[in-house]
């Protein structure tokens, strides 16, 4: 039985949103499809409006930050959509935010407190 501060749900789902992308890589609509449930999970999964605006802020700025990188070119995408990003990039982004975010939730609650307050 999982207990309410497990982070197995975040984990499946961040699971998922890396398998997604690999399964799907050329069936892009089915992908962006498939990963909007697995981002709302993730954002309603003990939700709270500092949740909801960390996926935001990850769902755009993740994005917007490798955008610059592939303005430098630094790197590309094959499938680019919209300036050079992929259209799963920013779930994918949103995703790995709420994932750091409820990481770090977690283990301040088994962490003893003379290891988390450093």
């Amino acid at each position: 039985m999982l207990r309410r501060d497990s982070m197995m749900p975040i984990a499946i789902l961040s699971l998922a949103t890396l398998l997604v992308p690999l399964l799907f890589r050329t069936h892009i609509v089915l992908m962006v499809l498939i990963l909007i449930p697995i981002s709302a999970a993730m954002v309603w999964s003990g939700f709270s409006k500092v949740r909801l605006h960390v996926f935001l802020i990850g769902f755009v700025f993740g994005p917007l930050a490798e955008a610059i990188c592939i303005a430098a070119g630094m790197w590309t995408y094959s499938e680019a959509l919209f300036i050079g990003l992929p259209a799963w990039l920013p779930f994918a982004w949103g995703n790995a935010s709420l994932a750091i975010l409820s990481a770090e939730t977690w283990l301040k609650k088994v962490m003893p407190p003379e290891i988390s307050t450093r």
